[in-house]
């Protein structure tokens, strides 16, 4: 028993990690975004791949704050 909640708290912490850590990537795309850059200018602007910008966006659009 003890074995399996230390999993789940060990999951659940590494769940939420991941997801400040996207929160906090997703708000820089987010600003880029907002003064209308494109795909590409965000991706050179921030370093990382269109992939990973796209999915940035991919997930504001799931919470209806891209326009």
């Amino acid at each position: 028993q003890s074995v399996s909640s230390h999993d789940a708290m060990s999951h659940i912490k590494k769940l939420l990690d991941q997801e400040f850590k996207n929160v906090d990537f997703d708000r820089e795309v987010y600003n880029l975004y907002l003064d209308k850059h494109s795909v590409e200018e965000i991706s050179a602007a921030l370093g990382k791949s269109q992939i990973r910008i796209q999915e940035a966006m991919s997930r504001l659009n799931q919470r209806d704050l891209l326009v």
